[in-house]
């Protein structure tokens, strides 16, 4: 029941001073996802890409059926807004890498559709480098996006927007 689906929770860390911080995040035709997560700093000051990343935050959205007949472009390029909007909190005057498995990023640079502009100035504001990740790694970002259609599957009923932040797991 619940209490089983709560406690199979992913655990969730804080932030912490160093180590970098990645983003992930898709679209698919129903749902939206996007996970934060920081991998840690050695001893060194080398990053630790041999150690398990810790994840920050979670964001599942469903689309409205309007967003359903967005073209993919368009649904990448909203993935990445509404995650990072979600995030902000994190991600504030620290440098960080938002990784999509979209190829097509130049859509988000030079689109003239007025909700893509919109999107675009919020990256502006923000220090971020973009990054293309096949699809196959895109593992969490994908699964939070086709979360709301499997829950859908299960009658449950779907809150159309779940956020999962550390800050509230406490």
């Amino acid at each position: 029941g619940i209490n089983a689906q709560l406690n199979d929770l992913p655990t969730v860390f804080f932030l912490e001073e160093t180590g970098e911080i990645i983003v992930e995040t898709d679209a698919c035709d129903y749902g939206i996802g996007g996970v934060a997560y920081q991998v840690p700093e050695r001893t060194d000051g080398e990053m630790n890409r041999n150690d398990r990343s810790r994840p920050l935050a979670f964001y599942s959205l469903a689309l409205t059926p309007q967003q359903y007949n967005w073209p993919t472009p368009k649904q990448e390029a909203y993935a990445m807004a509404m995650v990072l909007q979600a995030f902000a909190y994190l991600l504030s005057g620290v440098r960080f890498t938002v990784r999509t498995d979209h190829k097509n990023l130049k859509f988000i640079t030079e689109s003239t559709d007025r909700l893509v502009m919109k999107w675009r100035l919020l990256l502006q504001d923000m220090d971020c480098r973009i990054e293309y990740l096949d699809g196959p790694s895109n593992v969490v970002a994908d699964g939070l996006s086709r979360m709301v259609k499997v829950v859908a599957e299960h009658e449950v009923k779907w809150l159309s927007h779940s956020i999962y932040l550390v800050d509230k797991m406490i």
